[in-house]
C-alpha cells in the first residue's frame, strides 16, 4: 500500500492555493511539520523533491523510535541504573536496575533528592555536583556512598551526561563487585609474586631473541646470579659450551613450531661452576611482543637427581663398597675382550679368594672386615694395568679380567705380584691382620672360549691352591673341574644332612690328671655320609661355615649333647664347641637357656668352648652374652690357647673358666725346649687367674707325665680314650677313671 503524505502533499499542490501545508503526523508516523507555501510550480519535479522529504523525516522518526526502544532495553536490562533528575536533583524516572544497585523498585525511589539518599559524609559533594552550573559530564571524582533499602550503605560510582532541558540524565554504578574484582586481581598478583619468589624453581619468560622479559627471584636460588643481572643475557651463554649447539637447536625448533619440550642440560652456577638443570618449555604468540613466539621455562636444579641417576648406574655396574666392577660388569668387559681377542692373542680370567677372612670378618666385626676388604681392594689395583678389569664377585671374592696378553706367563707374572702385594700385614682398627690369598687362573683359548666357561675354570683352581696351603696361585688343569664339582655335591648334600639326621656325635672324656677321673665329656660332630662314610668335621665344618649352614647345625650339637648328658646316671659336664655363627648375636643366653630347660640339664654341668681366634676383638654384644650365659651356671673354655692371635688378652677380655692348650704345643713337649716353656707359663698364668688349664692331645705317656710336673691340671687324647658315640661311652661311666687308653 502507497505511503499517504505524498498523495496528500500531491492533492495540497494540484489545488493551486498557496497555504500552509501542514502535515500531522501520530503516534504511528509523521510528526508536525509545516512549511510556507506560495506560489509553488506545479512542476512534477517539485512534488517528488518535497515527496522524498517527506519520506526521509518518516525513516528519520523509525530509527528514533528503535533507538529509544535499544536504549529502553539497555536501561531496563543493564546493570548499570540510569536515572533522570529534575534541576533540584530529585528522580523523574530510574530504571529497573536500581533493584540491583540499591535494592529497591523505582517506583520507591521517583521524587525522592537523589541527595537524601546519600551517606551524610558525600551529601556536599553530591549537593555541589548537582547544583553546579554547567552540570557535570563524566564520572564524578570518587563513588559516594547510597543508602540502599535495607538501610545500609552501597559505594556507588555516578556518571552525569549532558543537561538536557528536562534535568540531569546519570548513571548509577555498584562499584563493590568492580572493587572487588580489583582487590582479587591484586591478591591473585601478590599470589603469583609470592609464589615466583619463594618456588624452588626459576620461571623466566623469554622473547623471540632470547633476551628475557621476566625473571623470577628464585634465579639466585637456581643459578646464584641475581635475577636483575639475567634480563638482557642470553641464555645460551648460560649453557654449558658442551651442550649449546643442541640446546640452541632445540630452542629454535620451538620458537618455529611451538608447543612445549623439555630439555636437560647443564647452566652456570655463579658458585657451583655447571649444575644440571631441567627446562621445561612452553610457547605463547604475544602481539606486543613483536613477531615470533614468546617461551616460558621453568628452569629446575636437578643435580641431585641426576648424581642419584648416575649413582644408580654406577651401582648397576659397580660394589657399592669397594668401588669395583660387579659380576655383570665382569661379564660385559670379559665378553667384549673375547670378541676383540686375536687370534694369536690371549685372555685371562684371575679368581682371588682372601683365606680365612671368615674368621677375621666374625671377630673383628663387620666394619672392620668392611675396612680389610678396602684396603684388599687398593693392593691389587695397584698391581694390574690400567687396561686390567679388577672386580669384586661377592664377600671374599675378586676376580681380574687380564686382556691382550702375550703368553699365559703374563697371567703368572700378575698372580704373583698380587700375592705378594696381599701378603704383608693388613693394620685394620689397631689390630695387625695377617691374611692371604688363594689364586687361580684359566687362559682363553686353551681353558676355555666364552666367559662363564673361563671363570668356572679359574674358580676351579682357586680352589685347589687353597686346598694346597693356601698363600699360592695355580693354574687351570682338567682334574680340577672333578674336584670341583666333588666339592659342589658335598655343599648340596651338606644342606640336606640335617634335614636327613645325618649327623651324629662322638664324645671325647677329659680326665683329671692326677687321679684320672673322667670329668665330662666334649661332644665333637661326626657326618655319616650315605656313600663317603664317617666324615671327621675337617671334611665339612670349613664347608658349613662358608655356606652359612653352621648356625642350624651348631644348635642342633648343642641341644643333642644336653640330651644325651641328661641320660647319664653321674652328672658329669658336657662340653659343646660354639661356632661363630652362634657366638655373634644378641640371642645366645637365650637358646642355651632354653635347650638347659627343654633337656633338664643342669647349667653347671654345660662347658661352652670358643675358639680363640674368634675373640680377637672386645664385642660388647659377645661380652654381654657369655656372661649371661655364665649367669646360667655354664663354664667358658678358650680352645686353640697358645698358638692363636691375642690369646693373652683375651683373657682379660672375656669371663673365662678354663684354657685349653693347643695341641701343637703339646706335641712339641718332649724334644722343643721353648714349648715346655710355653705351657709351664701358661699352667702358672691359670694358677694366678685361678683357671684350670687343659692340654689337648695327649697321646703318650710322657706327655702326661710332663704335663702333670709343670702343673696342668686336665687332660684329653687318645691316650686316655678315643672319640665314641654315646652307646659305646655309656660304659666308662661307671668305671669314673681312665688312666690309659686300652
Amino acid at each position: 500500500m502507497a505511503h499517504p503524505v505524498p498523495r496528500i502533499l500531491s492533492g495540497l499542490i494540484r489545488s493551486g492555493r498557496p497555504t500552509a501545508l501542514a502535515v500531522v503526523v501520530g503516534a504511528g508516523g509523521l510528526g508536525a511539520v509545516s512549511a510556507g507555501w506560495s506560489g509553488v510550480a506545479r512542476a512534477p519535479l517539485a512534488i517528488a523533491a518535497i515527496a522524498a522529504a517527506a519520506a526521509a523525516i518518516v525513516l528519520l522518526l523509525a530509527l528514533l523510535r528503535r533507538r529509544d526502544r535499544l536504549l529502553a532495553t539497555l536501561a531496563a536490562h543493564g546493570r548499570d541504573a540510569v536515572a533522570r533528575l529534575d534541576p533540584d536533583g530529585r528522580i523523574i524516572e530510574i530504571s529497573a536496575a536500581s533493584r540491583l544497585v540499591l535494592g529497591a523498585e523505582p517506583a520507591a525511589l521517583v521524587g525522592h533528592a537523589l541527595a537524601s539518599l546519600c551517606h551524610p559524609d558525600d551529601a556536599a559533594m553530591l549537593g555541589a555536583l548537582i547544583g553546579a552550573r554547567p552540570p557535570p559530564s563524566g564520572p564524578a571524582e570518587r563513588p559516594v556512598r547510597l543508602r540502599r533499602a535495607d538501610g545500609s550503605f552501597q559505594p556507588t560510582e555516578l556518571v552525569f551526561a549532558a543537561d538536557t532541558p528536562r534535568g540531569l540524565v546519570c548513571a548509577l554504578r555498584d562499584v563493590t563487585r568492580w572493587q572487588s574484582a580489583v582487590a582479587a586481581a591484586r591478591e591473585s598478583e601478590r599470589n603469583h609474586q609470592m609464589i615466583a619468589a619463594l618456588a624452588g624453581d626459576m620461571i623466566v619468560r623469554v622473547r623471540p631473541d632470547r633476551t628475557r622479559a621476566y625473571v623470577s627471584p628464585s634465579a639466585e636460588r637456581v643459578l646464584g646470579h641475581p635475577a636483575a643481572l639475567l634480563y638482557d643475557i642470553d641464555f645460551i651463554d648460560l649453557v654449558h659450551p658442551e651442550d649449546r649447539a643442541r640446546v640452541a637447536a632445540a630452542y629454535a625448533a620451538l620458537v618455529q613450531d611451538g608447543g612445549q619440550a623439555t630439555c636437560r642440560f647443564r647452566m652456570h652456577h655463579r658458585t657451583r661452576g655447571y649444575i644440571a638443570v631441567e627446562s621445561i618449555w612452553t610457547t605463547q604468540l604475544d602481539d606486543a611482543a613483536g613477531p615470533g613466539r614468546e617461551v616460558v621455562a621453568i628452569v629446575r636444579d636437578i643435580s641431585e637427581r641426576v648424581a642419584a641417576e648416575e649413582r644408580t648406574a654406577f651401582l648397576a655396574r659397580h660394589d657399592p663398597l669397594t668401588g669395583l666392577a660387579n659380576r655383570a660388569f665382569l661379564r660385559e668387559r670379559a665378553e667384549q675382550a673375547l670378541a676383540a681377542r686375536p687370534e694369536d692373542g690371549a685372555v685371562a680370567i684371575l679368581c682371588i679368594d682372601l683365606d680365612l677372612f671368615k674368621a677375621v670378618n666374625d671377630s673383628l666385626g663387620h666394619a672392620a672386615g668392611d675396612l680389610l676388604l678396602c684396603e684388599v681392594t687398593r693392593r691389587i689395583v695397584a698391581s694390574v694395568r690400567h687396561t686390567d678389569t679388577v672386580a669384586r664377585l661377592g664377600g671374599d671374592e675378586f676376580a681380574i679380567l687380564q686382556r691382550d696378553l702375550e703368553a699365559p706367563q703374563d697371567a703368572t707374572r700378575l698372580a704373583a705380584r698380587v700375592l705378594s702385594a696381599l701378603a704383608a700385614p693388613f693394620a685394620i682398627d689397631g689390630e695387625t691382620v695377617p691374611i692371604s690369598a688363594s689364586l687361580g687362573i684359566a687362559v682363553a683359548p686353551a681353558h676355555g672360549a666364552d666367559y662363564a666357561t673361563l671363570l668356572r675354570r679359574a674358580d676351579a683352581a682357586m680352589y685347589r691352591a687353597k686346598a694346597q696351603g693356601r698363600g699360592r696361585w695355580q693354574m687351570f688343569e682338567p682334574a680340577m673341574e672333578q674336584r670341583r664339582a666333588a666339592r659342589d655335591r658335598t655343599v648340596l648334600d651338606l644342606r640336606q644332612a640335617l634335614a636327613r639326621g645325618e649327623f651324629v656325635l662322638h664324645y671325647l672324656p677329659f680326665v683329671a690328671l692326677d687321679d684320672g677321673r673322667i670329668l665330662g665329656f666334649e661332644a665333637l660332630l661326626r657326618w655319616r655320609h650315605p656313600e663317603r662314610g664317617l666324615l671327621r668335621p675337617g671334611a665339612f665344618l670349613p664347608l658349613a661355615e662358608e655356606t652359612g649352614l653352621m648356625a642350624p647345625i651348631g644348635a642342633w650339637v648343642l641341644h643333642q649333647a644336653c640330651a644325651e648328658a641328661a641320660r647319664w646316671p653321674t652328672p658329669l659336664a658336657i662340653a659343646v664347641n660354639l661356632s661363630t655363627a652362634q657366638l655373634r648375636g644378641n640371642r645366645l643366653a637365650q637358646r642355651v637357656g632354653a635347650v638347659l630347660a627343654a633337656t633338664g640339664v643342669a647349667g653347671e654341668r654345660l662347658e661352652i668352648e670358643i675358639a680363640a681366634p674368634m675373640l680377637l676383638d672386645e664385642d660388647r654384644d659377645i661380652v654381654g652374652e657369655l656372661h649371661r650365659v655364665r649367669a646360667m651356671g655354664a663354664r667358658l673354655a678358650l680352645d686353640d690357647f697358645g698358638t692363636s692371635h691375642g690369646s693373652l688378652r683375651n683373657l682379660g677380655r672375656f669371663p673365662v673358666d678354663k684354657i685349653k692348650l693347643d695341641r701343637a704345643l703339646v706335641r712339641g713337649l718332649a724334644h722343643n725346649p721353648n714349648t715346655r716353656a710355653i705351657a709351664r707359663a701358661v699352667a702358672g698364668l691359670g694358677r694366678s687367674l685361678g683357671i684350670e688349664t687343659v692340654a689337648v692331645g695327649v697321646e703318650m705317656p710322657t706327655q702326661r707325665d710332663l704335663l702333670r710336673a709343670e702343673g696342668f691340671t686336665q687332660a684329653q687324647g687318645f691316650l686316655f680314650a678315643r672319640p665314641a658315640p654315646a652307646e659305646s661311652i655309656r660304659a666308662l661311666l661307671p668305671a669314673a677313671a681312665l688312666e690309659t687308653a686300652a
